[in-house]
């Protein structure tokens, strides 16, 4: 079947009602399997191609070296509006960053910006609950390099990553905005809150946004930034739903929940030929970033 003319996921209905829509209109066929499928690769493989000239080769990297992707890009594949930031955002296991840089630079042909910046490791909490009450920007993070090529700009964050060969996105916990608990990997992009992220609708974490550790002191200019590309925030899903009928009873948008990637709130995005790719690492986090008297009415 040839796709439309236009993405319709993107541009005339939400997400998570094509397929509802094209099972209404002919029940007994796989179209809406069929066009959300082919939607869907054909997107990944353009967050790809943004930064590598061989994508094959680029997945193939990731998938070796359990390399994501973050930031604007992965947003973009599950927002209704353009990424605010179209910086190209790279997590790699500090074993293997400078095995990263060679390969964007030498194959790639990045060219690496003598800035970097070091920051002393924050230890990952053991307890979920524990979660919303670290406020430093890019926590569990202990490197970062930028490297160019032309307008493209990658900026790779190193992590201090366990021993076994796994995934393991756990620097994303400690985001500012649900808007960006979203990653894309060698063979799929994962989303963890997507009945708010389709909408274009996030919860922002209070106490993160006024943090000193964000850069220029503050991320107000991160919220002002987003605001104005048409996203909407609270801090509490019933900010958005204020009926008793509808407030939040603990789903899986609750900032209180225990979340996890992988679980069942979560919206995950194949892409063409993927591969069984990396398993993530289990770990949980609670967001919070709003007290729990909200619930109360």
């Amino acid at each position: 079947m040839a796709l439309l003319p236009c993405d319709v996921r993107r541009r005339i209905y939400a997400w998570c009602d094509v397929q509802t829509l094209l099972q209404s209109c002919r029940a007994v066929s796989n179209t809406d399997r069929k066009l959300v499928r082919e939607v869907e690769e054909a997107r990944l493989e353009g967050v790809y191609a943004t930064f590598a000239t061989d994508t094959a080769r680029m997945r193939r990297f990731m998938r070796e070296n359990s390399v994501f992707l973050t930031g604007g890009l992965a947003l973009g594949l599950f927002s209704p509006f353009a990424p605010v930031d179209r910086s190209v955002e790279l997590y790699v296991g500090l074993s293997r960053v400078d095995l990263l840089l060679c390969f964007l630079c030498n194959t790639e042909g990045f060219v690496e910006d003598p800035r970097q910046a070091n920051q002393p490791p924050i230890s990952f909490p053991n307890e979920a609950i524990r979660d919303s009450e670290v406020t430093t920007f890019r926590a569990g993070v202990v490197r970062m390099n930028i490297v160019a090529r032309g307008d493209t700009v990658v900026k790779v964050y190193a992590y201090a990553e366990p021993k076994e060969e796994r995934l393991y996105p756990d620097p994303l916990c400690f985001s500012w905005t649900t808007l960006v608990f979203n990653f894309v990997t060698s063979d799929y992009a994962m989303c963890a809150y997507p009945s708010m992220t389709m909408r274009g609708r996030g919860l922002f974490h209070y106490n993160r946004v006024l943090d000193a550790s964000f850069p220029g002191g503050t991320s107000d200019h991160a919220l002002n930034e987003y605001t104005a590309g048409g996203y909407e925030f609270d801090r509490h899903p019933s900010g958005w739903f204020p009926w008793p009928e509808t407030r939040c009873e603990g789903g899986w948008s609750c900032p209180f929940r225990e979340r996890g990637f992988g679980d069942g709130g979560c919206v995950r995005m194949p892409a063409a030929s993927a591969g069984a790719g990396r398993v993530v690492r289990a770990r949980t986090w609670v967001f919070g970033g709003v007290s729990e008297d909200v619930h109360s009415g």
